[in-house]
């Protein structure tokens, strides 16, 4: 160390040299940091989702899970294995050991699904748990004026949904609290009771009637076909000539019952996905998730940018409201550090300057505490640490020791060359 003090002082304009170019790539790399609430810290957790739209349970498990299964547990170091199956899903879990290469696992996992003989229409989704994938802008969408909520949810998703799936750095983008046209039936209690058909009846009935399901396979050019076998009902006439049960008539010849004979049908409005309220009024819920290697920061600010632009197209029919924005958090952060830092290192050229009422000093407690802050960021950004509220608080931590150790320096100096010391 002394070494390097005899040599910054006989070469003062390299070390003055350096000092800049510390400073300018510090104030460079500090706008080239990804900003996060929490590090980067991939957990060695796969899960895969796979719908199976009308499969029962017994067939999500037997063709759609224990595939999935196999597949997993063949990828180098899985450590525990788990599925859950139940109507039209099917989730697979698995836990590999710590240190693993997880985007290596991934690859592996998904080459290992795709080979898999899978149901024609399955489609698995495979990720890893990552603490910074969560939703980082949550928002709900208000209908104004004559606009209903039906109509609010069908802009959005033509408009608006596929703006912010664009979104560099977004992963997925939902919308929840619309509605749907559904079928109600509202049964007749004493016309059930006239034809001798109870309820349970007519639930089954309709359930047994629309029904999506594997039938089996089909042997096709040596290869086996999935069937699956359709019965859902597409109009409300199909429900109302559906027949519930029978009777017989004067002559004696049998005569169905028709379900719009014993019930009324018609459609209603309901809600499909959840509930979302703004000030009391029924609205539309919307989360934007970004991937694991985007930037927070940047990511909220361009998603809340294309929601603005959005309800700044159709300000008469919507209108907005931030419930969540991940960025600002982080955003106070940095403006905290920057402050109490800032204010640090102001006090301390105080101190120094009237304890010891030195101007060299002075510039040079000045120059050294923000030139050891770029220092680090200079750093992170070579090694892909982010701005978080982890390395935040190292770098509020290591600005207070910087200060320390610039009083107590240059009050040693001041004292030895005060006594005569060269």
């Amino acid at each position: 160390m002394f070494f390097l003090t005899k040599l910054a002082v006989a070469r003062r304009s390299v070390t003055i040299l350096i000092a800049l170019a510390v400073f300018g790539g510090g104030v460079a790399s500090w706008g080239n940091l990804k900003q996060e609430l929490l590090p980067n810290i991939d957990f060695p957790i796969v899960t895969v989702i796979a719908p199976y739209p009308g499969a029962g349970t017994a067939d999500v498990a037997e063709q759609v899970a224990s595939p999935i299964e196999a597949a997993v547990a063949a990828v180098p170091g899985v450590e525990s294995l788990r599925s859950v199956s139940t109507t039209g899903l099917g989730f697979v879990s698995a836990e590999f050991a710590y240190g693993s290469d997880v985007k290596e696992i991934l690859r592996l996992v998904e080459a290992g699904i795709n080979s898999a003989n899978l149901p024609d229409g399955v489609t698995p989704v495979v990720r890893n748990f990552n603490i910074n994938s969560a939703a980082v802008v949550i928002a709900t969408l208000s209908p104004k004026g004559d606009t209903t909520l039906t109509e609010l949810a069908e802009l959005a998703e033509a408009e608006l949904m596929p703006s912010l799936r664009g979104v560099a750095g977004v992963s997925s983008a939902d919308l929840s609290g619309g509605s749907e046209q559904q079928a109600i039936i509202m049964m007749d209690a004493a016309k059930l009771a006239s034809a001798r058909i109870s309820v349970s009846q007519v639930q089954g009935i309709i359930q047994g009637n629309n029904l999506t399901f594997p039938a089996g396979q089909l042997p096709v050019d040596g290869a086996l076909v999935p069937v699956s076998a359709t019965g859902r009902f597409t109009s409300i006439e199909q429900l109302q000539q559906l027949v519930v049960g029978g009777s017989v008539d004067a002559t004696g010849q049998p005569v169905p019952v028709f379900l719009g004979q014993v019930a009324t049908v018609s459609l209603a409005e309901v809600r499909t996905t959840g509930w979302s309220e703004t000030n009391g009024e029924p609205g539309l819920a919307l989360s934007v998730s970004k991937s694991a290697e985007a930037n927070t920061v940047t990511t909220a600010e361009e998603s809340i940018a294309a929601i603005d632009e959005f309800v700044a197209n159709h300000s008469q029919m919507v209108e907005r409201s931030i419930v969540t924005d991940s960025s600002i958090f982080i955003l106070e952060s940095i403006d905290a550090l920057l402050k109490e830092g800032g204010l640090g290192a102001f006090f301390a050229v105080v101190v120094i300057f009237v304890f010891l009422l030195n101007l060299r000093s002075t510039v040079v407690a000045a120059v050294s505490i923000p030139l050891s802050v770029l220092a680090a960021i200079i750093l992170m950004a070579t090694t892909g640490i982010t701005i978080n509220i982890m390395t935040l608080g190292g770098l509020a931590v290591a600005v207070g020791r910087v200060v320390d150790d610039s009083i107590v320096v240059l009050e040693n100096i001041y004292r030895h060359r005060s006594q005569g010391e060269p």
